[in-house]
């Protein structure tokens, strides 16, 4: 559905010299709620596209970036799409380093889209190393350019869905997590 062909003839994109289409997200959660589509078919997975990702972030000042890895809130996983909804929507960002969530994260900033990168890679591949897990499957980064820096909280995720979410009858909560509720935005 994200690429060109396979679109629906109303959903118009515009294109950006990073290579990606930028198109109105045809389920927003918020205002000005934005679907990223890489120009090019490819599967999504960060650490092929982290400079893109955070060069997005710079061009796009004012929003703030999200990616969703394939087991992590990804709807399409088999084509890289990012999202992006305005900068300070999502609690988490206002709280830098001192973050008050229930979601374990990492939060890196830094001048540098390289070293943010990175930053983030490295820590990927570390925990990854430490639970043995598949690349590219389980976590979630959210960042945005302010301050002349990158500012990014990569979410490193031990399942896609919480323990509430197989439980039954009243005590079961059906939430399926991805970037805007770790990021501390529920919509119900």
């Amino acid at each position: 559905r994200l690429c060109r062909k396979n679109r629906p003839y109303q959903q118009e994109a515009l294109t950006s010299h990073l290579g990606f289409n930028l198109m109105v997200n045809p389920y927003p959660v918020v205002d000005h709620h934005f679907t990223i589509v890489g120009e090019k078919h490819s599967v999504q997975c960060f650490t092929e596209h982290s400079l893109m990702f955070f060069a997005m972030t710079k061009y796009m000042q004012g929003m703030t970036i999200f990616y969703n890895a394939p087991k992590c809130g990804a709807s399409i996983p088999e084509h890289l799409h990012l999202q992006a909804i305005p900068s300070n929507v999502l609690p988490i960002e206002a709280s830098g380093v001192d973050n008050p969530w229930l979601c374990r994260n990492l939060y890196f900033e830094n001048e540098d889209a390289l070293d943010i990168a990175l930053m983030i890679e490295n820590s990927h591949s570390a925990i990854e190393k430490l639970l043995g897990e598949e690349k590219y499957t389980r976590f979630n980064v959210i960042a945005k350019y302010a301050d002349n820096k990158f500012k990014a909280w990569f979410i490193p995720r031990e399942t896609a869905r919480p323990n509430c979410y197989y439980r039954e009858g009243d005590a079961q909560i059906m939430v399926s997590p991805a970037c805007l509720e770790l990021g501390g935005l529920i919509v119900v």
